[in-house]
């Protein structure tokens, strides 16, 4: 997924920001992709790698940090995880 998706995305208020709430989402079952940042903590990854075994989530690792995910999102603070809602 390019920046402009994430911007237009991010837009339309499809998109859930942030480590927990992602987590919690795809548990949930409402978001089917996830969006990694590069520097993205391992134990979030492995995480994330136990739901995708149970679920059919998308995981894409991105090439962007997690300041420059915050950046894009016009947030001020890093952004880990994004997830697309359903």
């Amino acid at each position: 997924m390019d920046n402009e998706e994430i911007r237009n995305l991010f837009k339309d208020g499809k998109l859930v920001i942030g480590t927990d709430r992602v987590l919690k989402g795809v548990r949930e079952g409402t978001i089917t992709k996830v969006i990694a940042a590069k520097n993205c903590p391992e134990e979030t990854l492995k995480e994330l790698a136990h739901y995708k075994k149970l679920t059919t989530i998308d995981i894409e690792h991105s090439d962007l940090t997690n300041e420059q995910l915050g950046v894009l999102c016009k947030k001020r603070f890093s952004i880990a995880l994004i997830g697309v809602l359903a």
